[in-house]
């Protein structure tokens, strides 16, 4: 007898994390966001470490995870754009970001407004070997992270927020609807850590230095606890809608994430994926 989607078991996957190093009790993580090869500086003081996990399968299982509570969640959402139309960034922009603001919409009825600010196409090389890189490339990102902090994301919009003060004072989120454009899809698929299962204690903060300001990220610390899930066999119609963060802090669910080597398919197809990148306004409750 076949073994059931839901009994799946979970794939034994090397993951990458943060070292606690003593360097960091010194020194705040960083990376440089562009070239500076140049320079006599080092792109980035982090130092990660390999750990085993078990990465569950969350195939027929979809329903259970929601974002207000892991997240994270699944959802069905079509698109009328196939394969290459996701190399064209005029088509994203024109035709799949309104497609993504009505998932939004549908997501977050309450959002005062929803503006989509980037996207990212990722492409796996077929030199890709897993190992890790700051690099700015278009490849799987292999160690477990959150891509904004609070304090990262208000760095961010601020340009947007200076042109749009009407929305200063309301609270907002960083959400990223993740999707693979050539499905079904096993190829270094998405993992999805359990908000749940973290540790406030295994957050570590880490600057990311851009030409013209200073952002923040989130890197992590490995903890036993943690318990990771993937979509396998990911459609072209299915996407992973995650947070990033909420300005009210991390007592809010959000989603730490990396790509992973799934030992167990024979699937000859590399992935591809588009990431969209949106931030969802709320009302102010105070005011």
């Amino acid at each position: 007898m076949s073994t059931s989607l839901v009994d799946r078991p979970p794939i034994q996957a090397t993951i990458y994390y943060l070292e606690r190093h003593e360097l960091y009790d010194q020194e705040k993580p960083y990376m440089f966001a562009f070239d500076v090869s140049t320079l006599e500086i080092e792109k980035t003081n982090h130092r990660y470490e390999e750990r085993v996990v078990l990465i569950n399968d969350a195939r027929g299982r979809e329903p259970i995870f929601e974002l207000d509570v892991h997240g994270f969640c699944f959802q069905k959402a079509p698109t009328n754009l196939k394969g290459s139309d996701f190399d064209d960034d005029e088509a994203i922009r024109n035709k799949y970001y309104p497609e993504v603001r009505e998932v939004l919409r549908a997501q977050f009825p309450d959002a005062v407004e929803i503006h989509i600010f980037a996207h990212l196409r990722r492409k796996r090389p077929s030199n890709f070997n897993g190992s890790v890189t700051e690099e700015v490339f278009a490849g799987p990102i292999v160690f477990a992270h959150a891509d904004f902090s609070q304090h990262g994301a208000l760095e961010r919009l601020r340009p947007f927020l200076e042109e749009n003060k009407h929305l200063e004072a309301n609270r907002h989120e960083i959400i990223n609807v993740w999707r693979v454009t050539n499905g079904p899809n096993d190829d270094w698929p998405l993992a999805l850590c359990d908000y749940n299962t973290v540790a406030l204690d295994d957050l570590e903060m880490s600057d990311v230095i851009h030409e013209n300001y200073v952002g923040e990220s989130v890197r992590v610390y490995f903890d036993p606890k943690h318990q990771w899930y993937f979509l396998s066999e990911q459609q072209d119609d299915e996407v992973v809608i995650f947070r990033n963060t909420d300005s009210r802090g991390f007592e809010i669910p959000f989603c730490l994430h990396l790509a992973f080597e799934n030992t167990k398919t024979d699937s000859s197809k590399m992935r591809e994926s588009i990431e969209v990148r949106a931030v969802c306004f709320f009302k102010d409750e105070s005011t």
